[in-house]
């Protein structure tokens, strides 16, 4: 009995280990960016690992008074494939956009690492837009969602004065330091 208890123990062990292993962080390119007034910007979504997908799909809200979204659409890897990709990219209300880009054919995928999804904006007036992440999936070869899939929050800093804050002589501000002003 014991070693029938150790050996679920190590199956559980296990199981917990390949989950943990399984999480993925995307991110965004750049990091975070200032841009000016009537400045137009692009966020990228990046995997950097070498892996096989066949949909990305994205729910991103940002502040409509400092930035307007332009377009988006599916990132260099989709571009690569050759194959038929189904996409779209909507704004139901300011401040908030659906996109989304898959793949159709049965036999083809895309595979990272690289670019999934972008998004272009130009900014209207100066102030801090935080963009955040409220839905993301991605979906394997098979069709299956992929567990543990994240993308943290990025900023977009709309400024006059390029990379300083009006009223400080820094060249170099940093982001949690924009984020405290506004």
């Amino acid at each position: 009995m014991r070693l029938i208890t150790l050996m679920m123990i190590i199956a559980l062990l296990l199981l917990l280990n390949v989950q943990v292993a399984g999480a993925l962080e995307l991110r965004f390119w750049p990091q975070s960016q200032i841009i000016a007034p009537s400045e137009t910007g692009t966020l990228s979504v990046y995997v950097d690992e070498a892996l096989d997908l066949r949909t990305i799909e994205l729910r991103i809200s940002y502040d409509p008074t400092i930035l307007l979204s332009l377009e988006g659409g599916p990132g260099q890897l989709f571009d690569d494939t050759g194959c038929l990709i189904w996409w779209g990219f909507e704004e139901p209300e300011p401040g908030d956009w659906h996109g989304f880009a898959v793949v159709i054919d049965a036999y083809c995928w895309v595979t990272g690492p690289g670019e999934l999804f972008y998004w272009d904006f130009s900014g209207i007036q100066e102030g801090l837009s935080r963009i955040v992440v409220d839905e993301l999936l991605l979906y394997d070869v098979a069709g299956e969602p992929m567990d543990g899939v994240s993308l943290s929050d990025t900023w977009v800093f709309v400024s006059e004065t390029g990379t300083s804050v009006p009223g400080d002589d820094s060249e170099n501000l940093s982001w949690s330091n924009l984020r405290s002003l506004y």
